[in-house]
């Protein structure tokens, strides 16, 4: 590791911190996000679920590229590009001014995110954990990064502890058959959000997310019921009143009628009443981006994918990168430097 300095904390999270770091080789800025999960192999499957998502899409321009993946004894250590802030900063910025995002704004941040989404779903993947913390700016690109969640569309399902606010209310349910629905429904959840500058499902467990829901959308009919488990639809429908929700004039008052249908159809209960990211990207919401053409496939070059096949092949045989040199000169790794830093914490 003696080609990075890690120069601060900035940022941390459910998973693991993230630190600011320099490459002594290139002087190139990067983020080394460390685990905080120890690893005794490169076998483990939850870690390898989000790496090989991440090098399968890593050439996509709204992807934060993974450049490196370190492991110091049971440490492991991922090296993004870096991205100096996040939408999360930029929603925190315009609160303390009450100064929301414009619907020309929203339409160029989401038009990216839409498109990087098209892309995964085609591709087999969805991220799972969208969340304003996730999606990464530089100026004015917006970059889905923290693939961590991300799952196959044919693989195991799991429940997800992180923040709940943006979660689909299937995956809130446990249902063992959830798709690319929720990561629609956390755009719906981004979008809505970035008109009023609060949340719009705020709760600290999933109970609270759920009677939330309900208070602002309106109890589900039998024909828009999200469909988990038997027993937790016949717990959600005992425990809950009968709500008529509140309408989109007063929950998104200065919101024009393309962009309250949008955000509508995002939060369906019924995750097949979502529109998909193909579909979202051709709503008369973005019909001013045209000519464009919406979901534009990523075409690799045949280096590109000669560097996609290398990355499987390192997946499936990971080398571990010690922290020490052989030679006589000892080599400070990550971890040391990590613990040499002043306390700066940065929650996200």
């Amino acid at each position: 590791m003696e080609k990075y300095q890690i120069m601060a904390e900035v940022g941390r999270g459910a998973s693991g911190v993230v630190f600011k770091a320099v490459n002594y080789q290139t002087r190139e800025v990067v983020a080394i996000k460390k685990l905080n999960k120890s690893y005794n192999s490169w076998d483990e499957s939850n870690i390898l679920r989000g790496m090989n998502a991440h090098m399968m899409m890593n050439y996509h321009p709204n992807i934060v590229t993974l450049k490196e993946t370190i492991k110091e004894h049971d440490t492991l250590f991922l090296v993004y590009e870096y991205m100096p802030c996040s939408l999360y900063q930029r929603l925190t910025e315009r609160k303390t001014v009450s100064s929301s995002f414009s619907e020309t704004e929203i339409r160029f941040y989401c038009f990216q995110v839409f498109q990087v989404l098209a892309h995964m779903h085609q591709n087999g993947y969805f991220h799972c954990d969208l969340k304003p913390e996730n999606l990464l700016m530089n100026e004015n690109i917006i970059k889905i990064g923290d693939l961590g969640q991300a799952r196959d569309m044919n693989g195991q399902r799991s429940y997800n502890v992180s923040k709940l606010w943006y979660h689909a209310p299937e995956v809130l349910l446990q249902s063992p058959c959830y798709n690319y629905a929720v990561d629609m429904w956390a755009m719906g959840a981004i979008m809505a959000e970035l008109l009023t500058l609060k949340p719009l499902f705020q709760g600290d467990s999933p109970v609270n997310v759920l009677f939330k829901m309900r208070k602002v959308l309106g109890t589900p009919t039998e024909s828009t019921e999200s469909r988990g488990p038997d027993i937790a639809n016949n717990w959600i429908n005992n425990q809950f009143p009968d709500l008529l929700g509140m309408p989109y004039s007063e929950l998104l008052p200065n919101a024009g009628p393309d962009l309250v249908n949008l955000i509508a159809t995002l939060l369906s209960w019924q995750p097949s009443n979502r529109p998909t990211a193909d579909q979202a990207l051709k709503h008369p919401f973005f019909h001013s981006f045209y000519p464009f053409p919406p979901s534009v496939p990523i075409v690799f070059s045949m280096a590109q994918q000669r560097e996609v096949f290398r990355n499987i092949r390192i997946l499936q045989g990971l080398r571990i990168l010690p922290g020490f040199t052989s030679g006589p000169e000892r080599v400070v790794s990550i971890e040391e430097q990590i613990s040499m830093l002043p306390e700066n914490p940065f929650d996200m």
